[in-house]
């Protein structure tokens, strides 16, 4: 797809396979939106399943709000009366139309059921809010994929989006 842009140091094709293993600093980009860096890339195109992992690092991604989350104007929490303390959830504070900015040890993206889960020491950072989980799962609508041409999304005619973040679990 012209929107996607992936580069690293090595790659290794695997044609019979469908798949591409890449090495070293490995970038990958969806438009201006999207990032995602590590030291190790493999994408099997004919799944839709990608790996990112970084060696002796971690991996970095920052994935874009989708149009619905981006319309959204923050919300400021309402007070309680006294004596009752702060309603459950009333003291986050968010940015829903900044990206979110995700670092971890791993990333397996399924692209044929557009999730997205992080491992290890997950550090998920949205303006100033900030979540840290052991594991995270992203949902996101559009292609995570290289080509955007995977099985499942081959048959959708017409371009395939890049990906956008829906929700964060």
């Amino acid at each position: 797809a012209p929107d996607r842009r992936v580069v690293g140091d090595r790659a290794e094709f695997d044609q019979a396979a469908d798949s591409v293993v890449l090495t070293g600093s490995v970038a990958l980009t969806q438009g201006a939106a999207n990032e995602m860096r590590g030291g190790r890339l493999f994408y099997n195109r004919a799944t839709g399943k990608m790996q990112l992992t970084a060696p002796a690092s971690r991996i970095f991604v920052r994935f874009a709000q989708s149009n619905a989350k981006a319309a959204t104007t923050p919300s400021t929490p309402k007070p309680s009366p006294a004596g009752q303390g702060v309603p459950f959830g009333a003291t986050f504070k968010t940015a829903p139309g900044a990206p979110v900015q995700i670092e971890a040890e791993r990333l397996d993206v399924d692209d044929a059921v557009q999730q997205a889960v992080f491992n290890g020491d997950v550090r998920a950072k949205q303006g100033e809010f900030i979540i840290r989980a052991s594991e995270l799962t992203a949902f996101y609508s559009g292609s995570a994929g290289l080509t955007g041409t995977t099985a499942a999304a081959a048959a959708t005619p017409g371009p395939k989006a890049s990906a956008q973040l829906a929700r964060i679990k």
